[in-house]
């Protein structure tokens, strides 16, 4: 049996891009990497700014940090400059939690939900609490406060709207 796949939007050879390089800063992108296309040729992808030293056992592999996005309407193949998730930088500065963002979803409306995960250890990621969710309705220029989406404690796996 062959299987074939059809790429929707049809995808063009492009040259490699560093997306994002947190190695010269010491950071690391661990725990976040939701990307999602919101309206015709507009992307959205979500990545942590994550401490690269605070777990001892495995640098770089924990939630400590923040979450930044970039943003295309080419498709992907040009990006903005990164933008700090407001709910998420918040959390770091003032709540005993980190927020990572492994799922995102685009409505009709072409909002953009992120589905964000909530971490209380600051060397790994578990314990999670419950998940919440923030949309924006403008293309991430603004976005909502954060919406606990149920009361059961984890990670999102999957998703659809």
């Amino acid at each position: 049996m062959e299987i074939q796949f059809k790429h929707s939007p049809k995808i063009e050879k492009i040259p490699a891009i560093m997306f994002v390089d947190h190695e010269k800063n010491g950071r690391s992108g661990h725990l976040s990497h939701a990307l999602v296309e919101y309206k015709k040729d507009h992307v959205i992808a979500f990545y942590s700014n994550c401490s690269g030293k605070r777990n001892k056992w495995a640098p770089g592999h924990n939630g400590f940090g923040w979450l930044e996005y970039k943003r295309s309407s080419d498709g992907g193949i040009t990006w903005n400059e990164a933008k700090i998730l407001p709910y998420s930088w918040d959390s770091f500065l003032n709540e005993p939690f980190t927020v990572s963002c492994e799922k995102a979803v685009s409505t009709k409306e072409n909002e953009i939900v992120a589905l964000c995960i909530r971490n209380l250890n600051p060397n790994g990621w578990e314990p999670y609490m419950e998940p919440v969710c923030v949309r924006s309705e403008d293309g991430g220029e603004t976005w909502s406060e954060a919406i606990q989406i149920c009361n059961k404690k984890g990670r999102i796996y999957d998703q659809c709207h």
